[in-house]
């Protein structure tokens, strides 16, 4: 099989969005649907809580004090059912929920968020990874995101992105 490499945050960030959908799908409320929409849109260019509340998550209507009020409103106004991802809806939810916390997320702590949540790697316990595709190595030039050899077998996939935590990319 042919392996294609990953060099950018944003490669990544885009094979892990395709992964994502193309898992089990089910309906939700339509806001629900767009509130995840809207995140995965905006990552690319990194996320912050003041500026989605800005925006009223994408939302028409009256001006909400954050987000969940936003949504909350949306979802009395309209509850027609959207077919959508499962791993789409708990990866949006992992990054608002992030958001909550740290009030910004780049697309850098989005990946490893979703190699995390989507359980395919980088998790301290080995149970946790269902599916090991990434791994955190370090050598003498630092710390590395590097994709393992299944991923390469089984998506013919080959990564080697910078591992810089949160905390030192600022």
């Amino acid at each position: 099989m042919f392996t294609r490499e990953i060099r950018t945050e944003g490669e990544l960030f885009t094979w892990l969005v395709a992964y994502m959908q193309r898992g089990r799908k089910r309906c939700y409320p339509k806001p629900i649907v767009e509130f995840a929409d809207l995140l995965i849109h905006k990552m690319p260019s990194g996320l912050d809580m003041q500026n989605l509340i800005d925006i009223g998550l994408g939302f028409e209507g009256p001006s909400q004090p954050n987000g969940l009020a936003a949504l909350f409103w949306e979802l009395a106004r309209d509850t027609s059912p959207c077919e959508c991802s499962e791993l789409i809806i708990t990866f949006a939810a992992e990054v608002y929920e992030h958001l909550c916390h740290t009030d910004e997320v780049d697309l850098g702590s989005a990946n490893r968020l979703a190699i995390h949540c989507l359980r395919l790697g980088l998790s301290p316990l080995k149970s946790r990874a269902s599916k090991r595709y990434f791994k955190q190595v370090s050598d003498q030039d630092g710390k590395w995101l590097v994709g393992t050899g299944r991923l390469a077998r089984e998506h013919g996939l080959a990564v080697r992105l910078s591992f810089i935590p949160t905390e030192e990319r600022s």
